[in-house]
């Protein structure tokens, strides 16, 4: 494997490391008798330590190692986990990340000088002299456990017995040649030696044979060569030679069989203690492996060899993934959303050939297009991701910030396993920092005050993900002192937003604060209150197809729900006509369809016109109005499109409905500019534009700014 290519695995797998060790920490802070988190932990520095000398940065993995002693003395219960443990351990944490992120930029060497003094910090905990851990050698290990096997592009797997005759050397034969034959044809993974049959000393009998092997072997050669090292020793009964296949149970070089089996049973499988030894064991009141290490049955470095593989065991199988660059995914993707447009083009071309052409083409027209949007659906896929990681930073965050303002906090995650488009995920995390940033600034009050309200001191910050209706929801609560509508209210009067006699809805109050400038706060700290961030943190969601909306109860806390689309490239339209332009309205938003007829229609003084929906009305937006398209004269009777704009129901009137298609949408600020009212542009199938209609900007468009005309084309 190429040296670049290594570094790349490298530093993804040191990014889902540290990853790991923060979200563990945070939670040891909460449950620091928490055992399994603990070893997760010790593993993260455990693989940190070894991957790290692997790729020749060696002050990294000294340091890996040094976390690593200190995590051993706390599993041990020789160290106890406090608040400022976690702390220091979460700063061995920052520096470590800085360094791997500064080497993935070219600059190895960048902010190493700070990894003496943190490495003396740590001594210091370890209750060690610097002197002595400079000086220390450090043992090799002799076990017969193989570490990380070494990787070859191709092979099987076999496991081969070997119980020989006691008498073998007397007949002149010598099982260590056999081995040595096996090294001249394959890689040999582990040799495990069976000593239990050794009677005691003074009984022995050099000349005898007592014992057996266990062999892992890897090798691209036909199962027939190997079998043939043994053709000799095979013909004599007495000698006992069995080879099987196992390739079936590796993945990545790793045995999956590990990951299932107690570790008591992986122990006597390799001979390392007897099932006698492991009864006693489980009749204490201990761990397994923490019983056998007092009793001096195994030592530190099998148990710890045996945890390391059987981890990387179940991690192969809970996800066996190839890594794939995100810039191919990208490529992949706009490839896919070529392909759409394409496969509409040849639909639009089919549609105007003659019929019995048509016929000649059977179905394969619509199974093209089925494949396409398959594949299509698939790359998607892969373009999403889980919304874990970016939900796991805002508890470190949230910890900081609350020590600092000497507050109590406490972040709940849920629904981490939710997907969203990769593009989705880049973009959320400054809004949903700047909220929970609020939440924690003006949400969460101090410990005394919660107890005055006879709440617990710690506050509850509740960060949840889910998926309905073809779209993301994203929930942030707090149950802190919640939002004082009516201060919002007063300082909405202050800036002349509403009269004095205005009574506002709370739903209708709470908008006020998207507004740049708007602030109810009585002081300004680091964090916020300078009221920039809302407005910004609306527009942001806005542009990647999203909402947002605020739901409070003074004294009881305040909740922000963001939906957002599942992806942002690809969405199923419907194409209407209006005037001579063609737009484009996601039918996701899409209620229903109507004729637009004068007796389903009213006119309110000052409000504009309203349609007839079932037993209701809903506002009418005339498309060739709020856009400022010239309408068409035609004897065709208008439709209207009713929409769901998140706000309100609306109804779209157009001049014609011309078809439904998936449709690939384009950025226009990128190329243009933002036009309120439009999410982007799609290439029509005859290669014409479209603009794809964005229906809440409609809406904000029509009350927001008094139905100002924006010309768009």
């Amino acid at each position: 494997m190429e040296q670049d290519e290594l570094l790349q695995i490298y530093f993804s797998e040191a990014e889902e490391l540290l990853q790991t060790m923060e979200h563990s920490l945070m939670t040891l802070e909460s449950e620091p008798q928490n055992e399994s988190v603990i070893n997760e932990v010790f593993r993260a520095m455990h693989t940190m330590k070894s991957s790290s000398a692997m790729v020749g940065f060696t002050q990294l993995s000294e340091h890996a190692h040094l976390l690593e002693n200190l995590m051993e003395r706390i599993r041990s219960k020789q160290v106890s986990i406090t608040q400022n443990l976690v702390s220091f351990l979460l700063e061995n944490h920052d520096l470590i990340k800085s360094a791997v992120e500064n080497a993935a930029q070219g600059k190895p060497d960048v902010g190493l000088d700070a990894f003496p003094a943190m490495a003396e910090k740590v001594r210091r905990f370890l209750g060690l002299a610097a002197e002595q851990e400079e000086g220390r050698v450090t043992a090799p290990i002799t076990t017969s456990i193989s570490s990380v096997p070494k990787k070859s592009s191709k092979g099987s797997y076999y496991e081969i017995n070997m119980r020989f005759r006691k008498d073998i050397f007397q007949i002149g034969q010598d099982p260590l040649m056999l081995l040595y034959e096996l090294g001249d044809l394959a890689e040999i993974i582990s040799v495990e030696t069976d000593l239990s049959s050794l009677p005691p000393f003074l009984e022995m009998d050099p000349y005898q044979l007592y014992l057996t092997w266990r062999l892992l072997i890897k090798t691209d050669r036909p199962l027939a060569t190997i079998e043939k090292v043994f053709v000799f020793v095979q013909e004599d009964e007495l000698n006992q030679i069995s080879i099987r296949d196992v390739s079936s149970h590796f993945r990545d070089g790793v045995d999956t069989r590990m990951a299932n089996k107690p570790l008591g049973e992986i122990l006597i499988d390799q001979k390392l203690v007897s099932e006698q030894e492991i009864q006693e064991a489980l009749t204490q009141q201990k761990r397994v492996g923490e019983a056998l290490l007092e009793k001096g049955k195994i030592s530190p470095d099998e148990l710890d060899k045996i945890v390391d593989l059987q981890e990387k065991s179940r991690t192969v199988l809970r996800k066996s993934t190839v890594r794939v660059d995100t810039d191919k995914l990208d490529q992949l993707a706009n490839m896919v959303e070529e392909m759409t447009i394409q496969l509409a083009r040849i639909s639009a071309i089919l549609g105007d050939l003659p019929p019995d052409v048509t016929r000649k083409l059977g179905s394969e027209p619509d199974s093209l297009n089925r494949i396409g949007r398959e594949v299509q659906e698939q790359v998607m896929r892969l373009r999403m991701f889980p919304i874990e990681g970016t939900f796991q930073r805002f508890q470190r965050m949230a910890r900081d910030l609350a020590r600092e303002q000497h507050k109590q906090i406490k972040v709940v995650l849920g629904g981490g396993d939710t997907e969203l488009d990769k593009d989705v995920i880049e973009h959320i995390n400054d809004p949903l920092t700047h909220i929970i940033r609020n939440c924690i600034d003006h949400g969460i009050e101090a410990p005394d005050e919660r107890k005055q309200s006879g709440k617990s001191p710690e506050g509850i910050i509740n960060l949840n993900a889910y998926q309905q209706e073809g779209k993301i929801y994203i929930e942030i609560s707090d149950d802190g002192r919640g939002i004082d509508a009516e201060a919002v209210r007063q300082k909405a009067i202050e800036r002349g937003l509403i009269k004095e006699s205005d009574q506002p809805s709370p739903e209708e109050i709470y908008k006020f604060l998207f507004i740049p400038g708007f602030s109810t706060a009585k002081k300004v700290s680091s964090i916020s209150g300078r009221g920039v961030g809302m407005d910004v943190v609306q527009n942001n969601i806005q542009q990647l197809g999203g909402t947002i909306a605020i739901f409070s109860e003074k004294g009881k806390g305040t909740t922000f729900v963001i939906k957002l689309p599942l992806t942002l490239a690809v969405i199923d339209g419907m194409y209407v006509g209006v005037g001579a332009d063609i737009f484009v309205i996601p039918l996701l938003t899409v209620l229903s369809t109507a004729a637009l007829k004068e007796g389903n229609l009213k006119t309110i003084e000052g409000k504009g016109e309203v349609v007839r929906l079932g037993d209701s009305y809903v506002p009418l937006i005339h498309l060739d109005r709020i856009l400022g398209i010239e309408r068409r004269q035609t004897d065709t009777e208008p439709l209207v499109v009713f929409v769901s704009s998140e706000k309100r129901i609306l109804g779209l009137g157009v001049d014609e409905i011309l078809d439904h298609q998936q449709v690939v949408i384009k950025n226009l600020e990128k190329n243009f500019r933002k036009i309120s009212g439009i999410a982007g542009g799609a290439i029509m199938p005859d290669g014409s534009v479209a603009l794809v209609l964005d229906v809440y900007g409609l809406d904000h468009l029509f009350f927001g700014r008094n139905r100002v005309h924006e010309l768009v084309h």
